[in-house]
């Protein structure tokens, strides 16, 4: 689709134009390696950039901002309900 250009983001315009599909199969419990493996325009994409997006524009809580106890970190920002907390160390 985008193989001759060589921009940046343009893997964000990829898995957006499919993110109707990925969403479906990620709720339907599709690991991420065959969600990239049946969407040919994802096969791309690396892995790792493909995980980073499916946690950052559809999961609720991504794992990565997750603490070792499996619960959401005092920062966290859910994009599907635009919850925002934040404290700050000092």
């Amino acid at each position: 689709m985008l193989q001759d250009q060589n921009f940046r983001g343009r893997y964000k315009i990829v898995f957006n134009a499919n993110k109707k599909r990925i969403v479906q199969m990620v709720n339907q419990g599709y690991p991420v390696a065959e969600i990239q493996r049946s969407i040919p325009s994802l096969q791309e994409m690396s892995y790792q950039l493909l995980i980073r997006y499916i946690n950052k524009y559809i999961r609720d809580t991504p794992a990565s901002i997750k603490n070792k106890s499996g619960k959401p970190n005092a920062r966290t920002i859910e994009l599907s309900t635009f919850s925002v907390s934040a404290s700050f160390r000092r």
